[in-house]
């Protein structure tokens, strides 16, 4: 009898598990590597807003509103968004600050990104970037570069805070 050139269905059942299991293998440096690109855009973000909104605190004398969400963008056109003064052009504006509007697209989490002011009273003032969406995990990883802190009351006391319930990352751009 002349041998049959075929697989045979165990032959083949042992391939498609062989795969199977080399994909299972691959699925954690994959999630991995995602994750590293989301925060390296994070940072990126972080370190043209927070050149932008320096610059802007200077010429302007109070910080800038930026948002992703609405209309306002301080850092890229010159007209006020808040009292006093609101829809009128700022006093030593002398931007655009940033080349486009914020936008969705911007973030790696496809979810809203504003730069915005805390002033007094509030209790931590200064001016933040602020992104929605984003995961404890990564707000841990974004927290142990920008602090080299991972322990004690990051996430709320920190330049860099996560607030759990809405997945908000608020990161200190520059102090008041």
């Amino acid at each position: 009898m002349k041998p049959s050139k075929t697989f045979t269905l165990i032959e083949l059942i042992l391939v498609v598990a062989i795969v199977a299991v080399l994909a299972g293998a691959m699925v954690p440096f994959i999630s991995s590597a995602r994750q590293r690109a989301r925060i390296a855009k994070v940072l990126l973000l972080y370190e043209a807003t927070r050149s932008a909104a320096k610059l802007f605190y200077a010429e302007a004398g109070f910080g800038p509103y930026e948002s992703s969400e609405n209309t306002c963008h301080e850092l890229y056109s010159n007209v006020k968004c808040f009292n006093p003064g609101s829809g009128g052009p700022i006093t030593g504006w002398d931007g655009p600050y940033i080349s486009n509007p914020l936008s969705r697209r911007d973030g790696p989490y496809n979810s809203g990104i504003h730069v915005a002011t805390n002033v007094p009273p509030a209790v931590d003032t200064g001016i933040f970037l602020i992104l929605r969406g984003v995961p404890r995990s990564d707000a841990e990883e974004i927290n142990k570069i920008l602090e080299k802190n991972d322990t004690g009351f990051w996430a709320v006391t920190g330049d860099v805070q996560h607030t759990l319930i809405i997945d908000e990352l608020r990161i200190k751009l520059a102090p008041l």
